[in-house]
């Protein structure tokens, strides 16, 4: 369904909201790149689920802290003969 511009005000002023969409469109919030918003809610969320998760538990702190050392080898990585 493809709506013209004026068939869309025509469907904002029957829903109430023609005054909202006039003010959003003064202040060109239809020119915003659709990946900006999309970037704030997703730094928002990950803050969000940092803040509500526990903490990872000791040997997982212990096991990232071994992995990431600069004298860690991969034990499952062998050497062609």
């Amino acid at each position: 369904m493809d709506l013209g511009n004026q068939e869309l005000l025509n469907l904002t002023e029957s829903l109430g909201f023609a005054g909202a969409v006039a003010s959003l469109q003064e202040i060109g919030v239809w020119e915003v790149n659709p990946a900006v918003p999309g970037a704030v809610a997703a730094t928002v969320l990950a803050v969000a689920a940092t803040l509500l998760t526990s903490p990872p538990s000791e040997e997982i702190t212990q096991l990232f802290d071994e992995v990431n050392s600069p004298n860690w080898v991969d034990p499952t990585h062998q050497l062609a003969p």
